[in-house]
């Protein structure tokens, strides 16, 4: 019986079982449903580390869009073992007051918070451009460095 209890040890300890749930939750995510009725996007950028709002789209036209982009692109989405990358450009998304969800854009990704989940996908550089331009920002964001004291 000693064997069969080391056995059952090591095959179900805490680190194992960890390991396990952890890998379960990577992988692929299902397309989410179309993005309907979206009234605002708030675009924040990411710059020194902090969070910047610096702009809020009404513009229904401009909105419509936007969610065309989004829709475009609602599959595709994974959960990378090592974790969802941060955006550096975010579009949070409205309906009303109500939040929807946000995508954001990195170096070379695109990543998304709906149906209280995260997930990430690779993008080319025509997807990035395209998404920053839907959100007025441009191509280049110059960061000045805080002076030394």
């Amino acid at each position: 019986m000693r064997g069969w209890r080391a056995f059952m040890d090591y095959r179900f300890s805490p680190i194992r079982v960890s390991l396990a749930a952890l890998l379960a939750a990577c992988g692929n995510v299902p397309p989410y449903p179309p993005l309907e009725g979206i009234t605002r996007v708030d675009v924040r950028v990411r710059l020194a580390g902090r969070d910047t709002s610096v702009a809020s789209i009404t513009n229904l036209d401009s909105v419509a869009r936007l969610v065309e982009f989004v829709n475009a692109r609602r599959s595709g989405w994974r959960r990378p073992w090592y974790g969802i990358p941060v955006p550096t450009t975010v579009a949070e998304l409205y309906r009303g007051s109500e939040f929807m969800g946000h995508v954001g854009a990195g170096p070379s990704f695109l990543e998304t918070q709906r149906q209280d989940d995260f997930a990430s996908r690779p993008a080319t550089a025509e997807e990035l451009a395209a998404f920053d331009a839907l959100l007025g920002i441009g191509t280049k964001i110059i960061v000045v460095p805080p002076k030394e004291r």
